[in-house]
Formats: C-alpha cells, sequence, structure tokens
C-alpha cells in the first residue's frame, strides 16, 4: 500500500522534473532524510545547551550513512577543538565523502587557531595533491607560520602558492614584506622582490 503510493508519488515528481538525478523513491526520501538532519543539526548547534546533542547525532548520521559533505562542513565549523576537527574529518574519509576545497580550509583554520602546524602543513600537502588547496589555503598557512615566527618556512610556502599559480599578488605576500622590515631584513627583503618581480608574480 504506501510502496505503491510513494511510487505514484514520485512518478508524479518526475514529471514534473523534481527530482531528475534520483533514481529512486527511496533515494528521495534518503535526500530528505539527510536535508531534515542538516536543519536538525544546525539548530542543536545554536545553543550551548544542545551543543553535545548535536555531535550525538551527527554519530548516528554516520553509522546510518545518512550524510553529505554539507553535514562534514557543518560539523567542521562547529568545532571548537582540533580534536573535534579531526574526529570530522577522520569519519569524512572513512565515509569515502568527499571533501570540497571549503571543508579543507575549515580544517585548515582550525588546526591554526589551535596551534597544530604540523596537522595543518600535512592537510596542504594532502589538499595540493587532491587539487584542492586554493589563495585561502597558503593565506591562512602563510600568515600561521609568519606569526609563529617561522619566517623562512612561510617565505618557502609563498613561493610554491606562486609555483602552483595561486597566490600571486595576495595579502600574503604583503604580510612577509612588512615582516621582513619589522625584522629590518632588507636584504631578504630586496631579494624577495626581485626575485618575484622577474617572475611577473609582483609589481611593486
Amino acid at each position: 500500500g504506501n510502496d505503491a503510493e510513494c511510487e505514484r508519488i514520485y512518478a508524479e515528481m518526475r514529471s514534473h522534473g523534481l527530482v531528475e538525478h534520483l533514481q529512486t523513491w527511496q533515494e528521495v526520501l534518503r535526500e530528505l532524510d539527510k536535508k531534515l538532519s542538516t536543519m536538525e543539526l544546525k539548530r542543536l548547534l545554536q545553543s550551548p545547551e544542545t551543543r553535545q546533542e548535536a555531535w550525538t547525532l551527527f554519530k548516528e548520521l554516520q553509522e546510518r550513512n545518512c550524510t553529505d559533505i554539507v553535514t562534514f562542513n557543518i560539523m567542521l565549523n562547529a568545532s571548537h577543538t582540533g580534536e573535534e576537527a579531526k574526529r570530522v574529518w577522520d569519519g569524512l574519509q572513512k565515509l569515502g565523502v568527499q571533501p570540497s576545497s571549503t571543508t579543507v580550509n575549515t580544517y585548515l583554520r582550525i588546526l591554526c587557531e589551535t596551534g597544530l602546524l604540523g596537522p595543518a602543513e600535512d592537510l596542504l600537502l594532502a589538499a595540493e595533491a587532491a587539487g584542492l588547496a586554493d589563495i585561502r589555503t597558503y593565506t591562512r598557512l602563510i600568515r600561521e607560520l609568519d606569526k609563529k615566527g617561522q619566517v623562512q618556512k612561510a617565505e618557502e610556502l609563498f613561493e610554491r602558492a606562486y609555483a602552483a599559480g595561486v597566490c600571486s599578488d595576495c595579502s600574503s605576500y604583503k604580510d612577509l614584506i612588512r615582516r621582513m622590515l619589522s625584522a629590518s631584513n632588507t636584504k631578504k627583503l630586496h631579494q624577495m622582490i626581485n626575485s618575484n618581480r622577474s617572475k611577473g608574480a609582483i609589481n611593486p
């Protein structure tokens, strides 16, 4: 009875072009379940009192394989610690969900904010290999390395970003210049400017 009614409703939805990419009414229900679960996650995350409930629901959704990249992005963004973010990232990989550049940059932000530069650098390597590293990825890590006094690493990363064609004229470059000026490292500053001018990377 119910199956026949679902088939009828599904056929009507298809006739109106509402579910072109979904093959069966069961897929429609799964997609609807994901959407409703995502809305519930967002609601639970709005209050500190229900935040733990959100994590419990997230775990249940993974066990039911009722997640997508939106679910993981929401939970990554809601992570307060590197440990929470790693739990989300590991879950994403376990289920074979393809991360987006937003996923990578959100995870990288949390790693940087919590001082986990080693894992952040490893994440960048993985993002580069997957073609997911963009100007936000490099800028975030360059700035964090610079803040931690790892200027040489920041410079090397800028060179990598330039070689990848994503960081030719960005604020990261200006940050490095300001850092060298404040450190009175004018020799290195001139070398960097001349090197990047000759490559056409900048137009100071």
